[in-house]
């Protein structure tokens, strides 16, 4: 009776521990990662306070800044903090970027940008964003920014119509940290005024 009851218990312990390794092996008992709705209202148009991960630092969102879409960051001030949005793209092409943004540092603030983990061109491995006047407390102080080839035309990315994701470092300053407050963020086609999808500039 005793040696029956030391195979049961054997047999059940050996099954428990396939049962177990079979779950690790197929991932049942991971969690699954979270996934992110991507708004497909506006193909190409990314609110700036709509990110979905960060690293190194923390951003405010903040509301009733002048001219400004819906609400904004700021205290995007360190180098290295790094920010991350999901977007999407209704149609195969050549885009231009535009960062619709506002400072009234001493000098400028630096930029690097990544499309799906990749960089989309030298144009965008350092973007200089000019002081603008302002922080849009009480004035419009926005600079619709169309990121610039070495030529001075529009640096054009292409891209595949669906979801992709955008990275933006910030790289610092001219003698201080890379403060600059941000709107939106577009990817538009060349001819296309931004002030009309993004809103007016102040100049």
């Amino acid at each position: 009776m005793k040696k029956t009851t030391l195979i049961i218990s054997v047999l059940f312990l050996v099954i428990v521990l396939i049962f177990a390794f079979s779950c690790k092996s197929t991932g049942q008992t991971q969690k699954k990662e979270k996934t992110v709705a991507v708004d497909k209202s506006k193909p190409g148009i990314i609110e700036a306070e709509s990110y979905v991960k960060q690293e190194k630092g923390g951003v405010e969102k903040t509301s009733g800044r002048v001219d400004a879409s819906k609400d904004i960051i700021l205290s995007w001030n360190n180098a290295g903090h790094k920010l991350e949005w999901k977007f999407y793209i209704a149609a195969d092409g050549d885009y231009k970027v535009v960062f619709r943004y506002c400072h009234n540092r001493s000098g400028a603030a630096y930029r690097q940008m990544l499309i799906d983990g990749q960089s989309p061109g030298k144009d965008f491995e350092k973007i200089k964003l000019v002081p603008t006047g302002g922080w849009s407390k009480d004035a419009n102080d926005w600079s619709n920014f169309v990121i610039p080839s070495a030529g001075g035309s529009p640096a054009m990315v292409n891209l595949k119509a669906g979801e992709h994701t955008l990275t933006i470092t910030n790289l610092g300053g001219d003698g201080q940290d890379g403060a600059a407050n941000f709107d939106s963020i577009a990817f538009l086609p060349k001819d296309v005024d931004p002030a009309t999808v993004l809103g007016k500039a102040a100049k």
